[in-house]
């Protein structure tokens, strides 16, 4: 017999088809039941982590507002008070703001405020325009006019010069100098005419005269003595000198018609001629900061070192609503890091708030007594307030 082959067995599609829908639905229904019974409780666990947040939240929120309304009455007391703290500090003194423009002008006026209410005679904020980068041809030639021997200077060098001649003319105080150079012979006559109006004339050596030359005639000698008295006339002359003022233009307002430099009132009720100003023994404050419009290494702190060189009490502030700005140190930095700048000019990297106007203030007072201070925020500054001194 043959031998019967055995018959395999089958898969039959609608039976696999079956079989995945059960699958699936067996899958369904264990989610929609799970989904009822479980997901309830993560549900409510998820409810109850929002409402403590929020809670948390409005605690938050209720606690920054009470620190802001405490902030708003501490600050609104410093302004309410800031007539009695700083009142006479900065009593007959004037103080020559310097500010470079694009600061804040609005914190550079509140601190102008507080330097009026000290006591201070502010009656200008001078201005540093853009002018003074020399960014043309131009540029150049306007500052060059108001300067001597600068044929064939740089830029740099045209720069260096016209802050130099700016810091000497607020060292002088005035125009033509509060101190001009006295002429040693009108002295001489000046200082006997006096004391021989108090004393009388016997208490004053005799004038002498050279003995006439043997043989010669009393016209030979007349002629001389005229001689010789015209010679030493005009080598005192010579030699005592000086260009006349009224020959010459005040630099400071040389500058301002050519537009290196601005003088803002801002809101001074005195009015100060300006060959009278800064006048003797004033304060050099010089302000830069976020926004300025200047490199403070090109013109600030040149201007810094000459007004420290004259022995100008000098100030050095910086107006920086963002500490974390790029422009925040720039103008202190470099004169904290200076071992002799550090030690005559007084800084602040806190102008641009209240308190550090306020501290600013007292730093200045104490500067008058030749005391420096680096006040503020920044991790270079010495303290906040300066340390009260024993006078």
């Amino acid at each position: 017999m043959a031998p019967t082959c055995g018959t395999l067995p089958v898969i039959n599609f609608r039976f696999h088809l079956i079989s995945l829908i059960a699958v699936f639905l067996s899958l369904a229904i264990g989610v929609v039941f799970g989904s009822t019974v479980m997901d309830r409780a993560i549900v409510d666990g998820l409810e109850q982590q929002i409402e403590r947040v929020e809670t948390k939240a409005d605690e938050q929120r209720a606690a920054n507002s009470e620190l802001s309304r405490a902030l708003e009455e501490q600050n609104q007391f410093l302004h309410d008070a800031s007539p009695i703290l700083v009142e006479g500090r900065l009593s007959l003194r004037t103080t020559a703001v310097i500010a470079m423009r694009g600061i804040d002008d609005d914190a550079v006026a509140e601190w102008v405020t507080l330097l009026r209410e000290a006591g201070s005679s502010t009656p200008y904020v001078i201005w540093l325009e853009p002018r003074w980068a020399l960014a043309t041809p131009a540029d150049e030639v306007a500052l060059a006019s108001l300067l001597a021997d600068s044929d064939g200077a740089s830029a740099e060098q045209l720069r260096r010069s016209g802050l130099r001649l700016l810091s000497e003319r607020l060292a002088d105080g005035g125009y033509p100098p509060a101190s001009p150079q006295i002429d040693p012979q009108s002295l001489r006559d000046n200082t006997r005419s006096f004391l021989a109006a108090v004393f009388g004339e016997a208490i004053l050596p005799a004038v002498t005269t050279a003995a006439p030359a043997p043989g010669a005639t009393e016209e030979s000698n007349v002629a001389a003595t005229t001689t010789t008295t015209e010679a030493a006339t005009t080598t005192t002359t010579a030699t005592a000198g000086t260009p006349d003022p009224a020959s010459q233009v005040d630099p400071l307002e040389a500058m301002v018609e050519l537009g290196f430099v601005s003088l803002d009132p801002a809101g001074a009720g005195e009015s100060v001629e300006l060959a009278d100003y800064p006048g003797s023994e004033a304060i050099a404050a010089v302000l830069g900061g976020q926004g300025g419009q200047l490199a403070p290494d090109a013109v600030l702190l040149p201007l810094i070192q000459q007004l420290g060189l004259r022995d100008v009490p000098t100030f050095a502030g910086e107006v920086v609503s963002e500490a974390s700005s790029e422009e925040a140190g720039t103008v202190v930095g470099p004169i904290r890091r200076s071992p002799s700048l550090s030690r005559v000019v007084s800084t602040s990297d806190d102008l641009s708030t209240f308190e550090g106007q306020l501290a600013a203030i007292s730093a200045l007072d104490q500067l008058t007594d030749g005391v420096v201070n680096h006040l503020g925020t920044r991790d270079d500054a010495q303290s906040v307030v300066p340390t009260p001194i024993v006078r």
